[in-house]
């Protein structure tokens, strides 16, 4: 932050004095950087005082034309996720929610009065309806919890990105470390120019979900994957949990396969004592072995 810092000389000013002078510069360049979005920032990247910064950014949110006010409104009202002014770009949760928020505090330096219409659950509504397909599972248990606050919701949101990221990678090194082998089918049935397209990909998680129960621990459903290379901690077995009256879900993480199954009896107690019911039936469409110790 010092390096941003440019001393300036000035007359009567005494060292006291400039000592205190630079301590607020560097304050108000440490709360800019914390305060705006990666978009300002990029923004204001390029200039080193906090005055310039500051003007910047001044200049950007006190446009009020008529041409600038439609724009902020688009920004928002067709908001798409992974897309900025028609453009592909790459895009996170919390971008995409900063780059909503933006949008909204320029029009509330333009355009007040409408501005009060999009509150920050509106902005969530339009940013739920822009995600891929990919999440359509983490919206039905946002949807099955209609009391959780704008924060909670993005915070789940943000948490299952940071899964699928996970599950991407880690695809990525057992593909790498198959060698061009589809692990768990037999060599000699992997023969051939046409071998590859008759395999079919599970998934962790399931595209379509049973009907909802009525009460909570009716159904159960786990899915189970591994074993993958070590994470950092060493876990090589993954398991989904998914409760299907509320669609809550739980991502257990196992060592080894019977390290997971001793986190899912522990999982199991907990649940059952914490709501003082018990689990009515379990499925699972890949490991029916651990379905059977639990029901035991």
């Amino acid at each position: 932050m010092k390096e941003k810092i440019t001393k300036v000389e000035i007359n009567g000013l005494n060292e006291i004095k400039e000592q205190r002078w630079v301590s607020a510069i560097a304050k108000v360049l440490f709360s800019l950087s914390k305060c705006i979005d990666q978009f300002d920032r990029e923004l204001v990247d390029h200039f080193e005082t906090a005055k310039e910064q500051w003007g910047s950014l001044y200049l950007k949110y006190s446009k009020s034309s008529t041409n600038s006010r439609k724009q902020d409104l688009h920004q928002i009202t067709s908001f798409k996720f992974g897309m900025i002014d028609g453009a592909p770009v790459e895009m996170t949760i919390p971008a995409a929610w900063a780059h909503l928020v933006s949008a909204r505090g320029r029009m509330r330096e333009s355009n007040p009065s409408m501005a009060v219409n999009f509150t920050k659950e509106v902005l969530l509504e339009y940013l739920l309806n822009s995600l891929p397909l990919s999440y359509n599972t983490i919206l039905q248990i946002i949807d099955a919890n209609p009391n959780q606050d704008v924060y909670e919701k993005l915070e789940i949101l943000e948490r299952n990105e940071k899964r699928f990221d996970l599950n991407a990678n880690l695809e990525g090194a057992h593909a790498a470390r198959a060698g061009g082998r589809i692990l768990g089918k037999p060599k000699s049935r992997q023969r051939g120019k046409d071998s590859q397209t008759k395999i079919f990909v599970s998934l962790l998680t399931k595209k379509t979900l049973s009907p909802w129960k009525d009460s909570i621990l009716a159904l159960i459903s786990i899915d189970v994957a591994g074993p993958f290379l070590p994470s950092i901690r060493g876990n090589t077995w993954f398991c989904e949990v998914v409760e299907n009256s509320t669609r809550k879900a739980w991502t257990l993480l196992g060592i080894t396969k019977t390290g997971l199954i001793v986190k899912l009896e522990k999982w199991k107690k907990e649940e059952e004592l914490a709501t003082n019911l018990k689990i009515m039936a379990i499925r699972s469409d890949n490991e029916a072995e651990i379905r059977e110790k639990l029901d035991d």
